[in-house]
């Protein structure tokens, strides 16, 4: 382990992780409450966001104003969003105030007030974000992919929900709180140049007596839909593929992740340079791996003109088919290790980015990985491993969202 990691688990199932960083004059913290998107009912969907949000409109003795202010006050920024598997909580300020930013988070988690008056204005906010989906369609796109992608409730989508939302009522908020905010499961995550006795002690003090609340896991349920058309009256066209990945942690992660690097890394890219340089199909196009707690993805978007775009699409899919005969270069995979080791070493240097990568590591792996080891493990992938790994897999079938005035055309048999 790291000389400057830190893991101290408390009695009631909180797991605390701490990072000194001995040169930074700020601190970080972040805490993952395990009470997500995915706990919510089919029928009840945009209660874990509203419940979280309400969670920031006044905590113990402080109404909603006056508790915006003692993190304002401080010059503390803060967050707090409901992901699909945990509500995350976050602060990050000037050193010295790394123990009434605990306090705060401490607050708004364990003593929310809830109070009624506040209730509205929180769920128009949300439908407002809800509606802003449905004109953007990179936004659209992307909840349709994940929705044919992943299984639910991962893939869940929370396009047409506002009616839902509208009608969630402060009973429900504080119910759905009551049931899934729990100690047992909870990350906290520290980073900064602070006492280990001392953050253990704050930790304990604050979160010590919260009350472990048993909660049955959810099921999921593969998608048993793989191609999506939606209908747009704009010129362009926008589409996505998507599928399931090696996750992280995963023996074929490594190699599997820096193949799409080579897609997708920069502009010498092969996707940048085949599909936007030498044919000018695209003004965007991308392709990222994704990581969840116990399953991965591989998703790509592009946009294009709609006249250009069915052989954008066509392109992208001959260039996810290389991978399989055509061998990484050694210079290819040399840029993508370099850009990859430039990201962790910056990331290190981020109290908040870090706490979000060891928290990121404890859900998936169950332990913090070092900087060695991170290191370590890109520089071990090789361009023999990534060939061995395609070449010994079926040709790869996708899920496909297509975006604009007609649909793309799309093999069957290409299909997930």
């Amino acid at each position: 382990m790291d000389r400057h990691n830190r893991i101290h688990k408390l009695s009631n199932g909180i797991t605390l992780l701490f990072e000194e960083t001995p040169w930074s004059e700020t601190f970080a913290a972040y805490i993952a409450v395990p009470s997500g998107k995915n706990y919510e009912r089919d029928d009840k969907l945009g209660l874990a966001t509203v419940t979280c949000e309400m969670t920031n409109r006044g905590a113990g003795p402080y109404n909603n104003r006056s508790f915006l202010e003692e993190f304002e006050n401080l010059g503390l920024d803060s967050s707090e969003i409901a992901s699909l598997e945990s509500a995350l909580f976050g602060s990050t300020g000037l050193l010295e105030n790394w123990e009434r930013a605990l306090e705060l988070l401490a607050l708004q988690i364990l003593s929310p007030r809830f109070d009624e008056v506040e209730l509205e204005d929180c769920k128009q906010v949300y439908c407002q974000e809800l509606a802003g989906i449905q004109d953007d369609p990179r936004a659209m796109t992307t909840c349709a992919i994940a929705e044919l992608t992943l299984p639910r409730p991962w893939g869940r989508s929370p396009l047409g929900i506002e009616k839902l939302v509208e009608n969630i009522t402060i009973d429900e908020v504080r119910a759905f709180y009551s049931q899934y905010y729990r100690p047992n499961g909870t990350v906290i995550a520290l980073a900064g140049r602070i006492d280990w006795s001392a953050a253990i002690s704050k930790v304990e003090e604050l979160f010590g007596s919260w009350q472990p609340v048993e909660v049955s896991p959810w099921t999921s349920t593969p998608s048993v839909e793989s191609w999506r058309f939606i209908e747009r009256d704009i010129s362009q066209t926008h589409f996505r593929l998507g599928y399931l990945a090696p996750t992280l942690g995963d023996p074929d992660f490594e190699r599997s992740n820096a193949a799409i690097c080579v897609l997708s890394s920069g502009m010498s890219s092969r996707l940048f340079t085949e599909v936007r340089e030498k044919r000018g199909l695209c003004y965007q196009v991308s392709a990222s791996s994704y990581s969840f707690e116990n399953l991965g993805a591989v998703f790509c978007y592009c946009g294009s003109s709609s006249d250009r775009a069915q052989e954008a699409l066509d392109v992208i899919v001959e260039e996810f088919d290389k991978l399989r005969v055509t061998s990484i270069q050694p210079e290819e995979l040399d840029r993508v290790k370099i850009g990859m080791k430039s990201e962790v070493v910056m990331q290190r240097e981020s109290p908040i980015r870090r706490v979000a990568s060891m928290i990121s590591d404890w859900k998936i792996l169950n332990r913090i990985r070092t900087l060695e080891e991170t290191l370590e493990q890109i520089n071990s992938v090789t361009c023999k491993a990534i060939d061995d790994y395609y070449s010994s897999r079926p040709l790869q079938k996708f899920n496909v969202v297509t975006l604009g005035k007609s649909p793309l055309e799309f093999p069957e048999d290409r299909l997930a």
